[in-house]
């Protein structure tokens, strides 16, 4: 709406378009409103936790608001989310219609700016500077939180492509060529054999990946090896669903039987069995955003442990989940307690004990504890 906004602005306002944009405003809040007034109080616990406050912390270093790094670290998460051809596309069509704009006379110049920030392509652009704004904010890493940006990334880069009629052949078969490679790769077109990487500075850049962005992280979470068949994944994947929904049933009927509100902390977690996974089915299970958090650290002493359950910062849970730590190095930061044994055997002293289990396809045991409060 900013963007539509200075886009009438730069435009000239009239009547009519003033009327639009209070239509638009009307319409995108009639939309928002019938998401936002159910889910609305679960969004904003999740940016006061996970999103902005303490429990940010475990999944992101800090980064000073004066630092070169607190612009561009998402710089990385949308290069492994396009691949190379795509930023390689992105650049060339912004660096020719760069040289296009600055070799029209001044005036010319100026006035073409100007249309092209008033016109659809300014409105796409304005979304993908703000979003990427937005995700700047948070210190929380996540996964695949620029995936959204790369739809908004593929118009702009076509739009600007598209802009310099001497270019415009070649630079939009470009990009038209690497956004399907992008899509082929991420959505297991292309053999699994295909896929390459280079590094660039710290870190390394996908040039194509021809595996199952799905299977990837299947494999990687759930031991599967690399070119599983699609049933397989699609058996893993809807074992670790009924994992998490078995797991908020089990809760909620404990809960209702001894006759309180559970109060949750996890001392194990990994991509697919989380807070965030465990809490929507609690929400679909109870209509309600449930009381649940991870601990914060690690305790290495049963009196560590101890101290940590009655910490209010961890709910001082009466349900707590334990299990074998995840393997995965490349996502530890996913799960804090990599030693259960201190905080078994302080849930035990402090009076829990257990009332479910469930096996992760991996072969992992996560283990549900109670305490009547």
């Amino acid at each position: 709406m900013p963007s539509k906004a200075a886009r009438i602005a730069l435009s000239g306002p009239t009547a009519r378009r003033v009327a639009r944009l209070g239509l638009s405003l009307a319409v995108g809040f009639a939309i928002a409103w019938s998401w936002y007034s159910s889910a609305g109080s679960a969004v904003l616990r999740y940016l006061r936790a996970y999103g902005y406050g303490p429990p940010a912390a475990d999944y992101g270093p800090e980064r000073p608001w004066w630092s070169l790094g607190r612009w561009t670290f998402r710089l990385d998460g949308i290069a492994h989310d396009t691949y190379l051809p795509l930023l390689v596309a992105f650049v060339v069509s912004a660096a020719v219609a760069v040289v296009a704009r600055r070799s029209a006379p001044t005036g010319g110049a100026v006035r073409s700016w100007r249309a092209a920030l008033a016109s659809d392509t300014g409105v796409v652009a304005a979304v993908l500077v703000i979003a990427y704004l937005e995700l700047t904010t948070t210190r929380n890493n996540g996964w695949q939180f620029e995936l959204p940006l790369v739809a908004p990334f593929v118009l702009v880069a076509l739009a600007l492509a598209w802009r310099v009629p001497a270019a415009r052949a070649t630079t939009a078969v470009l990009v038209v060529l690497a956004s399907a490679l992008t899509f082929a790769g991420r959505n297991g077109v292309l053999p699994a054999s295909v896929h390459a990487r280079v590094a660039i500075g710290g870190g390394h850049v996908p040039v194509i990946d021809g595996r199952d962005l799905r299977e990837q992280n299947t494999a990687r979470s759930v031991g599967l090896a690399p070119g599983s068949s699609p049933a397989a994944v699609q058996a893993a994947l809807q074992r670790l669903a009924d994992i998490n929904r078995d797991v908020a049933v089990r809760i909620v009927q404990r809960a209702a039987a001894e006759g309180v509100a559970p109060r949750i902390c996890l001392g194990t977690q990994d991509p697919w069995v989380n807070v965030n996974s465990i809490a929507l089915d609690l929400l679909l299970v109870t209509g309600r955003f449930p009381a649940i958090t991870i601990f914060r650290s690690e305790p290495h002493t049963t009196a560590d442990a101890l101290v940590a359950l009655a910490d209010p910062v961890n709910a001082v849970p009466n349900v707590v989940l334990t299990g074998a730590p995840f393997p995965d190095p490349d996502t530890a930061d996913f799960d804090v307690l990599r030693h259960s044994a201190p905080m078994e055997r302080a849930l035990r002293v402090d009076g829990f004990t257990v009332f479910a289990t469930e096996q992760t396809p991996d072969g992992r045991a996560l283990t549900l504890w109670f305490r009547d409060a």
